[in-house]
This record gives structure tokens, C-alpha cells and sequence, in this order.
């Protein structure tokens, strides 16, 4: 029985890359995949939005070395702001580029779209994206608006810091109302 897709081992050799075709984001992926696998797809907002797709660099190092190819909102080291438009740009840019070359083992079957903070909310534009399949939230949130929760129809993951997260009331607030069955404690 399979519980989902293989992970690759922890320490598999990975870098981050910049391909002048996406020049607004950071290509987080590992340099050899065996033949055969297939690696499923994030495309990161920043926190703050911010276009430095290094923000998140020890993270996004650690989960290519799972296996992930991850796009960045922002080059490296970059500058500016980035919004939902940035994530959108990059799920069209990896699924024409899976498959082939560099890319052969990612597999646009499998995208997440997922951020922190201000790269959470970008995230949330993503639901009504047939391409994702998922959607990762990470101490992100929409203050006053409850109802953003409840309008995602795709699985959802949330990662809060606890009660001193500014976004951990208004999410805990509209999981409650909306979601029980999904963010119930057990």
C-alpha cells in the first residue's frame, strides 16, 4: 500500500539556481534525481512579500534535499515586492518546462502553492488555480476576513506559531466556524 510519493533521502544533494527564462524567481531543486522519479512542485511567496527568493533559503535547501522543485518569488537576492501574479507566472513557466532538460523530474501534476505572511495571503489566491493541488499556509492569515478560509476547496495546510502569531486568533477564529472537521484538535 502507498501512503504517497517517495521521498528522496534526507541530504540529497540540492542547490538553488536562477534560470534567465524566469528572471523573478529563485529555482530551488536537487542537482541529481534518479531515474524514474518524479518531484512534485512549490511555488514559495515570501514573507512580507518581498522578492528575495533567498528569504527562505535554509528551508527551501532542506525541502529540495527531500525531493521538491521549488520556485521563489524573487531572484536571489532581489528587491521589491512580489504578488499572487508571481506564482501564477511561475505554475505556467514549470509546466511547460516539465519534463525536459533541467526540469525532466518535475511533475506538474503535483504543485502546491504555499507562503509566509504576505506570501500566505498569495498563496490563498491560488485555490481557483486547476493546476494546484494543494495549498500551504505558514503564519499567514487574513485578518479580519473569516470567510477566505472557508472559499478553499483543495487541501490545505496551516502552520502557525501559536497564540503570540498575529495570525493564529483570526485562522484558529475561522477554522472554528468554517472548517471543524479539518482544523479539529485530537
Amino acid at each position: 500500500m502507498s501512503y504517497g510519493p517517495r521521498m528522496l533521502p534526507l541530504n540529497f544533494a540540492q542547490n538553488y539556481t536562477f534560470d534567465s527564462s524566469l528572471p523573478t524567481h529563485t529555482i530551488y531543486i536537487p542537482k541529481k534525481v534518479p531515474d524514474g522519479v518524479k518531484l512534485p512542485i512549490v511555488v514559495w511567496g515570501e514573507g512580507g512579500c518581498a522578492a528575495n527568493g533567498l528569504a527562505f533559503n535554509g528551508m527551501l535547501t532542506n525541502w529540495a534535499s527531500h525531493g521538491f522543485v521549488i520556485l521563489a518569488s524573487g531572484p536571489p537576492r532581489g528587491n521589491g515586492s512580489t504578488t499572487s501574479k508571481y506564482m501564477s507566472d511561475a505554475i505556467t513557466w514549470i509546466s511547460s518546462k516539465a519534463g525536459s532538460g533541467a526540469y525532466a523530474a518535475a511533475d506538474p501534476t503535483r504543485i502546491s502553492a504555499a507562503g509566509m505572511s504576505c506570501g500566505g495571503l498569495e498563496a490563498y489566491d491560488m485555490n481557483e488555480n486547476a493546476k494546484v493541488s494543494y495549498i500551504g499556509i505558514f503564519n499567514s492569515g487574513y485578518r479580519q476576513n473569516t470567510t477566505a478560509i472557508a472559499r478553499i476547496k483543495k487541501p490545505v495546510f496551516f502552520f502557525l506559531g501559536g497564540p503570540s502569531d498575529i495570525a493564529y486568533e483570526n485562522v484558529g477564529r475561522a477554522c472554528s466556524r468554517t472548517m471543524d472537521e479539518l482544523c479539529a484538535d485530537d
